[in-house]
């Protein structure tokens, strides 16, 4: 036992905690960081912060199918007063690029055909039924790695931006 400001008795197999965490210190050597690619990378751990090489998704994208609209376009539209729709919309599947100038979805229900024009038959808000440029991740945003495992465990796949393979800077862990 020991009494706060005194040394505990030292013997043969007990050595002071700071002479031994001193030992193991002189024995580690620094390790060397090196760039791999992402699936060689499992289990190690980052040398330095990781950051998003660009924003996800990098353009705006349906959650739904439907019509591309322009939300100002659908203000006061109902099933009574239904609101002309430009000639330029675009009919989207789900996951699919928006394209310019829209920056939302009307659903494929509320959105009626007569004599060859588009009316819309509900309003819809700025960005509803659709996913916009980095609204998940914003470009050079640094990626935690509990948000990497996040994703992993939920099935999700990180992809590059860049039509190359991924490479992080790690190193690797002492076992």
């Amino acid at each position: 036992m020991s009494i706060e400001g005194t040394q505990a008795p030292v013997g043969p197999w007990l050595q002071p905690l700071a002479a031994v965490r001193d030992a193991l210190l002189e024995r580690l050597k620094a390790v060397e960081a090196e760039t791999l690619p992402l699936h060689e990378a499992l289990g190690l751990v980052l040398a330095a912060p990781l950051a998003a090489p660009a924003a996800l998704p990098s353009s705006a994208l349906s959650l739904r199918d439907g019509v591309a609209v322009r939300a100002l376009d659908t203000v006061g539209a109902g099933p009574y007063a239904p609101a002309l729709l430009p000639s330029a919309m675009a009919p989207v599947r789900s996951g699919e690029v928006l394209p310019q100038g829209c920056d939302a979805v009307l659903p494929a229900d509320a959105v009626t055909h007569e004599a060859g024009r588009l009316w819309a038959l509900t309003q819809v808000a700025v960005g509803e039924n659709a996913r916009h440029p980095g609204q998940d991740l914003t470009a050079g945003a640094v990626v935690a790695e509990d948000e990497l495992q996040a994703a992993r465990t939920a099935g999700r796949t990180v992809r590059p931006a860049a039509p190359t393979r991924p490479a992080l800077r790690t190193s690797r862990r002492v076992t």
